[in-house]
Order: C-alpha cells, then structure tokens, then sequence
C-alpha cells in the first residue's frame, strides 16, 4: 500500500504479513494477534492488541 492509502486493514485477528510495505496511515486498525516481519511501515498502527513485529523497519516516530 501506498502513502495515499487509508485504513486498508480492519478488524483482522490471528494474522501474518511478510515482506511488506505499510506506507498508509493507520494501515491496520482495531486488530488482534498479527504478526510482522520483513516488512517496513509509517504511520502503521492505531488499536492494535498483541502486534507481533520481527526483522522490520518502522522508520517513523508515530508508528502506533
């Protein structure tokens, strides 16, 4: 997803993204259980319960 996309991710629970690109703003919201890895956001995360987040890059101050 580009930096132009809004909220893409909804009510998700017990998931997995891999080598990923979360650019949107609050690319997931009100999720559970999701696990991160090789991937790299901005502005990612808003609600969020037992995010998971290995071997990425999260290259901003307001990524949750």
């Amino acid at each position: 997803m580009d930096e132009l996309t809004r909220a893409a991710i909804w009510y998700s629970h017990h998931g997995k993204i891999a080598n990923s690109r979360l650019h949107g703003i609050k690319a997931m919201r009100e999720c559970s259980d999701i696990n991160i890895e090789d991937s790299d956001g901005k502005y990612s995360f808003q609600y969020v319960d037992g995010l998971e987040i290995n071997d990425s890059d999260l290259d901003t101050k307001d990524a949750f």
